[in-house]
C-alpha cells in the first residue's frame, strides 16, 4: 500500500470518528433539552354533570361538589370546573354553599379556587350571611374561605363592602381586610 492510500484511509477514519462524536454530542444536547422541557399538560379524563362527596375521618360529609363539566389534566394534576356548586359541611350539617362560573381543584392541597360571579351562602341560620365576589379560595379541611378581591357581605337588609376577606369556620370568624364600608338599616319602631 502506498503512502497516498494510507493517508486517505487515515483521513477517512478520522472523519468517521469526528462525525460519530459530533452526532453523539448532538443527541446528548437534544436529550438534555427534552428532559428540561416542562411536560405539557394533557387532559386524562372528563366528566359532565356529576356529583362527588368527600367524607371526613368519621364518615360524615366534608364537602359535596357538583359541576356541569370537569376536566383533569396530567402534569400539574389540575382539575378544572365549569359551573361548580360546592356544599361545605360541619359535623354532618351543611353550613355553606358556594357557586361560581368556573373553578379549579388542587387535590394535593385540598383547595378549591372559584372565579367569576362567586357567591357563598351560609346555611342553617335565621339571618344567614351571603357573600359575593369575583374570586374565592376554599380549604374545606381547614374550614377557611378567603379572597383578596372586592367582596359584598349581606345579612338581611344590611350590607358590608370590603376588599379582602377571610372566613374561619372555627370560631366562626369573619375578617374584612380593608376599605370596609357598612350599610345598616335600623329597625322601625
Amino acid at each position: 500500500m502506498n503512502l497516498k492510500n494510507l493517508l486517505l484511509i487515515a483521513l477517512l477514519l478520522i472523519s468517521v470518528i469526528l462525525i460519530n462524536q459530533l452526532t453523539e454530542e448532538g443527541v446528548k444536547r437534544v436529550d438534555q433539552r427534552l428532559s428540561t422541557t416542562p411536560e405539557v399538560a394533557q387532559q386524562d379524563y372528563y366528566l359532565k354533570g356529576f356529583t362527588i362527596t368527600s367524607l371526613d375521618q368519621s364518615g360524615e360529609p366534608q364537602h359535596r361538589m357538583r359541576a356541569e363539566e370537569m376536566g383533569h389534566y396530567t402534569g400539574d394534576g389540575v382539575t378544572t370546573l365549569q359551573q361548580p356548586h360546592i356544599e361545605l359541611y360541619e359535623q354532618g350539617q351543611m353550613r355553606w354553599q358556594a357557586t361560581a362560573i368556573s373553578g379549579t381543584v388542587d387535590q394535593q392541597e385540598n383547595l378549591f379556587s372559584l372565579s367569576g360571579d362567586v357567591t357563598l351562602k351560609q346555611q342553617g341560620e335565621i339571618e344567614p350571611l351571603s357573600l359575593t365576589t369575583v374570586a374565592l379560595t376554599i380549604q374545606p379541611a381547614a374550614g377557611v374561605a378567603q379572597t383578596d378581591q372586592a367582596v359584598t357581605v349581606r345579612q338581611g337588609v344590611n350590607r358590608i363592602d370590603a376588599v379582602g376577606m377571610t372566613i374561619e369556620q372555627q370560631g366562626p370568624q369573619l375578617h374584612l381586610h380593608s376599605q370596609v364600608r357598612g350599610y345598616y338599616e335600623l329597625p322601625t319602631p
